[in-house]
């Protein structure tokens, strides 16, 4: 579903989905915005501290940005994961 939103510049700038970061691949990447976007369903509640350790390695080894969204949001009210998108890409 976001990914619809994101896809073909529809937010003013391009994003890569499943884009790779060795040794990591990331849900979406903006990179004119050097902005990583994962959105973290269930299990992801499980495993803070490996999720904690991935943004620290993809933050020293790319210098990007990494926002996280619940696949909860995402899917209760995209308006919502968007308007968090917008003000990420602000920043």
């Amino acid at each position: 579903m976001l990914w619809r939103r994101l896809c073909g510049k529809q937010i003013g700038v391009r994003v890569r989905r499943q884009h790779p970061m060795l040794p990591y691949v990331v849900d979406f990447y903006v990179a004119a915005y050097e902005l990583v976007i994962e959105v973290d369903g269930g299990r992801h509640a499980e495993q803070l501290e490996q999720d904690a350790h991935r943004d620290r390695e993809l933050v020293r080894l790319y210098g990007v940005r990494v926002l996280r969204l619940s696949s909860d949001l995402v899917e209760r009210d995209i308006h919502a994961a968007l308007e968090i998108i917008f003000a990420a890409l602000e920043r």
